[in-house]
Parts: structure tokens; C-alpha cells; sequence
């Protein structure tokens, strides 16, 4: 495998460590679509036993990373067009929600933070920089939902 998992963080488990390691290479194309993941490779890479290897496996599989088959095959999801478009309709309709939820509770502090992140947003995508273009636009969508009702949204 050629895959090395990147700099630790301090995590939360270790389990959260090697979801963060595996999602973070595997939105970056270091683990391609169709390639077969072994839990003991893994498991060797970060010198622990299957168990985490295996609880980060079925937290990525929940979210579409993985495809863990019948015979407990571990394969990175190869997404198609239709279901990334499919995807982006289901965030725009969110989005809308969540602009409508918070519009009532927005300070002007909470308006200039969004702008200021949006611009810097487009300076990402003026710069062709993909991982902190998405990156900076979850920031985004977080800020914004957080200010969907909720008295803390602000700090």
C-alpha cells in the first residue's frame, strides 16, 4: 500500500485518528475509488489492533467513503456524476433552510464574519485551491447553520 497516514493530531480516540488519516486521504485521491482497503495494513500503519481500524471502516462507510461488501471486502466508494449532483441538490435545499432558520437570529457581527469567510472563500477558488475551498466552505455552512436558532450562534 502506498498510502502513509499524515501527521497525528492529538484525537479524541484512536479510532478518531485513523478516520481522520483515512478521510483526509481519501478526499485528497491518496486512496483511489475501487481500491481495496486491508484492516491489518491499516491496523499496521498506526501500530494497533483492528478494532479502531474497524470502527473508523463503518463510521466512512456511513458517510460513502467505503463500500464494506458481503464478504467484508473493504472498497472506496466510487461515486458517480449523477449522485455527486444528487448530493449538491440535497446541500443547496439545506442551505436554503438554513438561511431561512437563521435570517431572524443573525447579528450584524454574525452577517460581516459570513462575508469575510465567502470572500476569502472565492480567493480559494481564485487560486484553484480545492482542499481549502472546500475546507473554507464547510466552515461557511457550519457558521450558518449555527445561527439557525440557537442563543450561542454569535461567540
Amino acid at each position: 500500500m502506498e498510502w502513509k497516514p499524515a501527521a497525528f493530531q492529538v484525537p479524541a480516540t484512536l479510532s478518531e485518528n485513523i478516520y481522520q488519516a483515512l478521510k483526509k486521504a481519501l478526499i485528497e485521491g491518496q486512496i483511489k475509488p475501487g481500491q481495496r482497503l486491508q484492516e491489518k495494513e491499516i491496523a499496521a500503519l498506526f501500530n494497533t489492533s483492528s478494532t479502531p481500524v474497524r470502527e473508523a471502516f463503518f463510521r466512512l462507510a456511513a458517510e460513502k467513503y467505503l463500500v464494506i461488501n458481503a464478504r467484508k471486502e473493504v472498497l472506496v466508494q466510487d461515486t458517480t456524476l449523477e449522485q455527486v449532483r444528487e448530493l449538491y441538490e440535497i446541500v443547496r435545499t439545506l442551505d436554503l433552510l438554513a438561511a431561512r432558520r437563521s435570517l431572524p437570529t443573525l447579528t450584524d457581527r454574525d452577517v460581516r464574519e459570513i462575508r469575510e469567510m465567502t470572500e476569502t472563500l472565492g480567493r480559494f477558488h481564485d487560486a484553484d485551491d480545492h482542499r481549502s475551498y472546500l475546507e473554507q466552505n464547510l466552515r461557511i455552512h457550519d457558521r450558518i447553520w449555527r445561527c439557525c436558532g440557537r442563543p450561542d450562534a454569535s461567540r
